[in-house]
């Protein structure tokens, strides 16, 4: 596993990269989680994440939200769907947002996430 510290002062924040966290892990992870993907990996990984951490832990808030898969949805439209699922949902700055998906999921996610 690897965390990187964003250094904001009172807004800091880890990102953390984990090979097996489908499979294993999130036990530790926060009550709060948005699991941003496509819907072409959505079926094969995202949903079945998302099930796994609301199973883990029943007082855990989970909201999964998944775009068109392309590169034509790494948009301010999807992210702005996006920002609307969240609101909706009331996540905070204290969830954790989790992409699950390749390039441009990791992209689009880590833009929701910092914005």
């Amino acid at each position: 596993m690897t965390l990187i510290q964003v250094p904001l002062g009172e807004r800091s924040y880890q990102i953390r990269i984990e090979a097996g966290a489908l499979q294993s892990g999130g036990e530790n992870w926060p009550d709060e989680i948005a699991v941003l993907s496509n819907q072409a990996v959505a079926p094969l990984y995202a949903d079945a994440l998302a099930g796994r951490l609301r199973a883990q832990r029943p007082s855990r808030r989970v909201v999964q939200f998944n775009a068109p898969a392309g590169e034509a949805y790494k948009s301010l439209e999807w992210t702005s769907r996006a920002y609307d699922a969240l609101a909706e949902f009331r996540f905070t700055r204290r969830g954790a947002i989790v992409a699950v998906g390749g390039g441009v999921v990791g992209d689009w996610a880590g833009f929701v996430a910092a914005t």
